[in-house]
Order: C-alpha cells, then structure tokens, then sequence
C-alpha cells in the first residue's frame, strides 16, 4: 500500500503507521465498544441466570476459534514477512496460541455423560486450559504492543523472516503440548477451580487466576487503547479486540457455573474477539481488490485512449506522409508541364552518372528544343504557347520507354534521360521523337517541329561534360537548319576545344545529322 507525504486514508496505508485509522474505521469501532460495553454491563447483572445446558455449544465455540484465529495467524504472519516488523510476529504468535490451544481446550471439556472430564484429563483440565489461554493470549498482545511502542521503526533484514516464522510456530505448538501435559499429566497436582459439590461451583483459586488473566487483559488494553493516539488502525482494532475478550473474562468471572448466561455470553464475546482482527484484514482484502479494480479500469480505459491516441498518430503520420509526398511533388515537378522540374531532373541526371560511374554502365541524354518558339509566343500569345508545351510533353512522355525519364530543362527546352543506352539507340529515339513532333497537329496554324541534341556518358568524362556536348550538339542541330538531331561526337569535340564559354557557340558547319 502506497503512502502519500500528505492527507492519508485508511485504506492507503498499512496497519501499523500512524494515521491509518481513518474517520470510518474510528466510528466503527467506537460504535462496536460502546455494544460491548452495554452489553457486559447487561451480563454483570443477569450473568448468573441458568440457562439449558448444551455442552455441545463447546466443540462449536472452539471450531469457530480455531478457525477465526488461524485464518488470523496466516494474515498475520503475511504482514510479518510485508512489514518486517516483530510486532506482527507477536500478533500472529498470539493468534495461532489461540487457535491451537482450543484443540485440547476442546478434548477435556466434559460432556454428556462425562462428570469426571473430556476426553482427555479431568474435571480441572478445561477450566484450567481457558485460564492459560486468556492469560498467555492478552500478555502475547501486550508484549506486541509494548515493542511496536518501543521499536516500531526497526524493520528486521530478509534472511530473519523465515527462521523467525519458523522458531514462532514451533515454539507456540510446544508451549500448547506442554499446557496439555501439564492439565493431564498433573491434574491432580493443580488447584480446583471448580467444585461442583460446593453450592458456588467456583473456588478462591479461580477467580485469584481469572483475576490474573483480567489484569492481564486490561493492562494490554490499555496500553492499546493509549497507542491508539496515534491512530494507528492496528492499535484500534486490537484494543477493541481486547475490550471483547475481557468481557469474555467478566462474564465468566460473575457466571459462577457453566450453562449460565454470562457463560453463554463468554464464548460468543470469544468468538467476537477472534473475527474482529479478521474482519479488519478481509475489509483490507476487499479494499485492495476494490482499488485493484480500478486500476485495472484506468489502465483498461488508458489503454482504449493510447489506442486511440496511436490510431490517431498513425493517421496524422499517414497524412503528414501524403503531404509531405504531395509537397515533393509539388517541388520537383514543373506546374505548367506536369514534367520533373529542373531541379528534380539535374537529381535524375547525377543519379544515372554515379551508377553509370561506379558499374560503367552506358546511358545517354537527348535535348530537345522547340524551333521558333518565341516567334509562337510573340505571334499567338503565350497562352497558346504554354498549349502548345503541354502537348508537346505529352507527345514525347507517351512515345519513350518506361525507363526513360523526361524532363523540363527550361523555357522550351527538355531532356531525355535513357538509362542503360547506347549512342545508336538515344540516336534512333531522338529521330523518331522528331518524326513525331513534326507530324503531330498541334493547335497551330503552323507545323511545329523541334531541335534535338544527343551524347553518351564516357568513362572519367565529367557529368558537365556530358551536358555540354548535349547543348552543342542542339546547337549544331539548330545552325543545321533546324528540325535535325545532331550526335556527331567529333566535330563536337572540336567545337567544344575552340568554344570560348565567355562568348556565343561558333558556327557549325556541316555536321552528321
């Protein structure tokens, strides 16, 4: 049970701390004092009425301690090995004492048909075990109560539980074989506590030894009911535990005979004593199971909105995913001609070299220009030319391979990216594009027709190179009339070694188109 640094519950903290008496617990066992007290005061005054006589009343009282009591002793011993502390090792030392002991208690008691005693013993036998047990029971409490008092703090290591619980047992069923020895083997030996030849079948001797295990009792109520003020749940209820069992003591006391009803009223204020500590441990029990349940609950309902909360993520995740792919769209293709942009062509374009590069794979590029696109602009508006670039995008994205990738290089301008390709086949693919353009009904009043530049990716040849002989060879194309596909890989070379970059191309001559 956890303990919080502030306003404490009862059913938040363990038994022994103090605090864990809360209100509730208080106005039941105020109200559970105040019944037996009026009902010992009861007792003291019509204790001695004789009642039927029903010796069995006695195997029933005794199997119902017996039970109440080891149950008690179990949970006891629990605590002890939870808490570590000596003070529930006395409590359950003390409660198993009282369970075992009704076990001889049991067999010496006389019943029908048996004056002399039990099963076993004497007459003296029973009455005898009854004095020990409510002697040895309230001065085992005491001893509790006075340690917890003195060492409540001092929790013992690991390693003592086990032997502690093991010495305790042993020594609680040896002191009960030793009290059963004494009360048989000795009977004779031992003061008569009952004499029923005398009118008053209670001698001297058992009120002297009842007086004993009252005092006993008291001073253990006391000095619970004084550590009660630090209200501590198992100082309440052992207190109200006590308060019950010296009622047991005065009623037998002032019942002068058995079968009376201050005898009657003993054995239930008995049986009342050993299921209060009980009662205390099974309303824990159902607290504990009864916070248990909601938690689960929480964790259930938790769990319902992590899933939902991770549902959600999921969605968002998905959604942000969908926009980010719509936005890298949107930043590599070009918004008139729905074609890669340049930048997202220069990527495919430095891609295709490192591979070629790294495996000495072929490919080729072919670049393309639209012939008099400036005049279409400056005659038909620039909204018929950008028509006319759309169709003609759409004219060459339908005609190439599925491996081939086009792009808007710029203005009218585009590439054509052919990946493991030789010269010949981009040449082939570069001619029949142009067959294509040129026979294709645009919406002009003219034909449309298209320049194209091709060159191969060479081994150790820069990737500006390569974009550079493909510019050259358009240009070469465009000085050659137009409407041609220019590729011839020498007269380009000699270009290039006498081209000035800071000044126009040189004029082509004629060139292998």
């Amino acid at each position: 049970m956890i303990v919080s640094s502030k306003a404490h519950t009862s059913d938040q903290m363990n038994l022994d701390e103090p605090g864990s008496a809360g209100p509730a617990s208080v106005q039941i066992g105020m109200a559970l004092t105040a019944v037996i007290l009026l009902m010992t005061a009861a007792i003291l005054v019509f204790g001695d009425s004789a009642l039927p006589s029903h010796p069995e009343f006695v195997p029933f009282h005794a199997a119902i301690v017996l039970m109440l009591d080891g149950i008690t002793a179990f949970l006891l011993y629990g605590q002890f090995h939870y808490r570590r502390l000596p003070l529930y090792l006395l409590l359950a030392s003390a409660y198993l004492l009282s369970a075992l002991i009704t076990l001889p208690f049991t067999l010496s008691f006389p019943l029908q048909g048996q004056p002399g005693g039990g099963i076993i013993g004497g007459s003296q036998s029973a009455i005898w075990l009854w004095h020990f047990w409510h002697i040895l029971f309230p001065l085992t409490l005491l001893l509790g109560t006075f340690q917890d008092w003195h060492g409540r703090s001092t929790a013992w290591p690991q390693e003592r539980l086990w032997p502690a619980t093991f010495i305790s047992i042993v020594s609680v069923a040896a002191l009960v074989v030793i009290l059963t020895l004494t009360v048989t083997l000795f009977h004779d030996s031992l003061p008569v506590l009952i004499d029923s030849s005398r009118p008053a079948p209670l001698t001297p001797a058992f009120y002297w030894v009842g007086s004993l295990a009252a005092l006993m009792t008291l001073a253990a109520l006391i000095l619970a009911w004084s550590r009660f003020a630090r209200l501590s749940a198992i100082n309440l209820w052992l207190a109200v535990t006590l308060l019950a069992f010296f009622a047991d003591i005065l009623a037998s006391l002032g019942a002068y005979q058995r079968y009376t009803v201050g005898w009657y009223f003993g054995r239930i204020e008995a049986m009342l004593a050993s299921s209060i500590l009980l009662f205390v441990f099974l309303g824990e029990i159902v607290s504990l199971y009864r916070r248990l349940g909601r938690a689960v609950n929480q964790m259930v309902e938790s769990n319902h909105n992590l899933v939902s909360l991770v549902t959600e993520n999921q969605h968002a995740k998905a959604a942000l995913a969908e926009k980010n792919l719509q936005l890298e769209r949107i930043s590599s293709t070009d918004h008139l001609t729905r074609l890669p942009n340049r930048r997202a062509t220069e990527q495919e374009l430095r891609d295709q070299y490192q591979i070629a590069e790294r495996y000495g794979r072929d490919f080729c590029i072919i670049m393309i220009d639209i012939d008099h696109f400036k005049a279409i602009n400056d005659t038909h508006g620039h909204n018929t030319g950008d028509k006319v670039l759309r169709q003609l995008c759409s004219v060459i994205s339908n005609r190439v391979r599925m491996t081939d990738f086009v792009g808007r290089w710029g203005g009218e301008e585009f590439l054509v990216i052919c990946s493991e390709t030789e010269l010949s086949a981009a040449t082939e693919l570069a001619e029949r594009l142009r067959e294509l353009v040129e026979h294709t009904a645009f919406d002009l009043p003219v034909s449309l027709t298209a320049s194209f530049g091709v060159s191969e990716f060479r081994v150790g040849e820069a990737l500006d190179d390569l974009i550079m002989r493909a510019d050259q060879h358009l240009y070469l194309a465009k000085q050659g009339g137009r409407n041609r596909v220019s590729f011839n890989p020498e007269q380009a070379a000699q270009l290039l070694e006498n081209w000035n970059p800071g000044q126009n191309p040189p004029a082509a001559g004629p060139a292998n188109f």
